[in-house]
Parts: C-alpha cells; structure tokens; sequence
C-alpha cells in the first residue's frame, strides 16, 4: 500500500482540527509533507509539536466561538476534514461545561457548517473512554457505560455523527427513488 498515494488522492483543501495533539500533529504533518494544501487548527498557540511547522498552514481558532468558526470554514472551504478535537480526557481538563461544549456542541456546529460547504469526507476521533465500566477489551458492539463527562460527552458525539450519516443514506434513498 502506497501511503503517498492516498494522501495525494485525498480532496483538498485539506483541515486538521486538533492539530496540535499528538495524533492530530503527526497526521497533519504527514500530510503537510506531500501537499501544501493542508491546514491545521489549533486552539490557542501552535505548541512544540508544531513547531517546525511554517504558520500560513496553522489557524489559531477556539471552535467553540461559533463566528470564528464560520470565518474559519468560509476561509478554508475545506474539502477533507480530520477532527480530532478532544477536552476532558486529562484530569488538568476539569470544567464538564468546556467537555461537552467541545466535544458535542462545537462538533454539531461544525458539522452544520461542513453540510452547507458539502465535503467529500469527514474523519471524526472517537476514544476509548466511551466503553467506560466496560473498557477491558470490548467488542464494537459493548455496551456503553460512561464513567466521565467526557466519556459522555465523546457517546453523544457519536450519536450524533451515526444520525447525520442515516439522514445522509436516508436521502440518498430518497433521492434515488425518484429517479428510478
């Protein structure tokens, strides 16, 4: 498999949204290495894991300010979007209010803004956390048992991205119908 191969494949513009954690920065990095149309997000500085990276391709963007937020995807228009935008898995990341509006009301705003742009994908980072109680080595299907706002706050996300994806298949159908 010719990794080179799928990044160039890949739609751009390209958005990174995380890019300054450790999985965000090494992906977007990556990408950044074979293309110059990948842009990475972070939220306040670009932090030492970005450091060699040059700053036309960093936006200094806190997603939960709903106007740079729409300036930020109005600027970019992205294409592709890697979001691996995360608050709370650390204990030093304590207000449950901060969790839920970055992990599930950013990501609802984001997704609105992306839905009315149109994007060929979207990547979404979930965690582990969501199993919580149940997190010894569970299958897709475990059940569920949060034992954290974030863990709650990442279950809600995913079900919030699985509605937007049936209401995607469900249109599709729909619109398929017709034609036929």
């Amino acid at each position: 498999m010719d990794i080179n191969k799928h990044i160039l494949s890949l739609e751009g513009p390209i958005l990174v949204l995380g890019a300054s954690g450790f999985i965000g920065a090494n992906l977007f990095k990556m990408l950044l290495s074979k293309r110059d149309d990948v842009y990475g997000v972070c939220r306040l500085e670009k932090g030492w894991r970005l450091d060699d990276v040059d700053n036309k391709n960093i936006f200094h963007t806190d997603v939960n300010d709903s106007v740079a937020l729409k300036n930020l995807i109005n600027t970019i228009t992205p294409r592709t979007v890697f979001d691996f935008i995360s608050y709370g898995a650390y204990s030093f990341e304590g207000s449950h209010e901060m969790v839920y509006q970055t992990n599930f009301l950013a990501l609802t705003n984001i997704i609105t803004l992306l839905e009315e742009k149109g994007v060929s994908a979207y990547i979404h980072a979930g965690t582990s956390s969501e199993y919580g109680l149940n997190s010894k080595q569970p299958k897709e299907d475990s059940s569920l048992e949060p034992n954290s706002h974030y863990a709650s706050s990442k279950i809600a996300a995913s079900y919030f991205l699985k509605s937007v994806i049936e209401k995607e298949k469900s249109l599709v159908l729909e619109g398929n119908s017709e034609t036929d």
